[in-house]
């Protein structure tokens, strides 16, 4: 199996571990079906990249051009998936957390299997 191909599925793996179940006041799982009315919202993956923004150069999209994406997504979805725990990601928790907006984000992270970028991994 190739690097970047064992990469993904261990994202995936990470990404549905935990989406299945959830915590209980008393400690216990209690299961949630996905598709029912009980789900929290429907998630959306966000990159907020602009023509000429590029994380391996790490020209990043500023926190208002994060916050003007935020806004939209608000209005129709209640989760944010991320494709990396970089500056972007922490921008957009930060603009989230600051300006109050009503989403959660599965945090995700971003594997390159090129050997200029293994130490970025």
């Amino acid at each position: 199996m190739n690097t970047k191909l064992l990469a993904a599925v261990i994202a995936l793996l990470i990404l549905f571990a935990g989406c299945g179940e959830s915590g209980t006041e008393e400690g216990q799982s209690e299961k949630i079906d996905l598709l029912s009315d009980n789900w929290p919202g429907w998630a959306i993956a966000y990159s907020g990249y602009r023509e000429g923004q590029n994380p391996q150069k790490k020209i990043y999209p500023s926190q208002n051009e994060v916050l003007e994406d935020l806004k939209i997504i608000e209005k129709n979805w209640k989760i944010i998936r991320t494709y990396g725990a970089d500056k972007h990601a922490q921008d957009i928790l930060e603009v989230i957390h600051r300006e109050n907006i009503d989403l959660k984000v599965m945090l995700g992270i971003w594997l390159d299997g090129e050997p200029e970028y293994i130490d970025d991994n």
